[in-house]
């Protein structure tokens, strides 16, 4: 579980942790489903806050209507991912060299208890 406190070194720290290339593992409790035996769905964290996602058909060909540009920004633990034109927010549970696991919560209908997603991925 990581931390956060208001020292700009550790948030360097976790952006600099985060930074690199990232393949889905699980959306717990399943494995990721990659439609392509040889490359994997990924998502890209550049140092200059520039985001990429790639996903692949079962041919191995990108699936351009599920992969894409953005940006990214780190505050603490709250990760947001603006791609689409949408922002995605997740809490980062775990980031370490090995690991990076999300979770992101919706409130579907106010005062309705929110439902979470958790996703989890590999250093590529």
């Amino acid at each position: 579980m990581i931390t956060s406190s208001c020292s700009n070194d550790d948030d360097n720290s976790n952006d600099s942790t985060l930074v690199g290339k990232w393949d889905y593992s699980q959306e717990p409790p399943f494995d990721w489903p990659h439609a392509c035996p040889s490359i994997k769905d990924n998502v890209e964290f550049f140092s200059n806050g520039n985001y990429k996602e790639s996903s692949y058909l079962t041919n191995c060909q990108l699936d351009v209507d599920n992969s894409g540009n953005g940006s990214w920004t780190l505050n603490g633990n709250n990760l947001t991912i603006n791609i689409w034109e949408e922002n995605y927010t997740y809490q980062i549970v775990t980031l370490n060299s090995e690991t990076l696991e999300l979770r992101q919560t919706y409130d579907y209908d106010p005062g309705d208890p929110e439902e979470g997603v958790s996703l989890v991925l590999t250093r590529n």
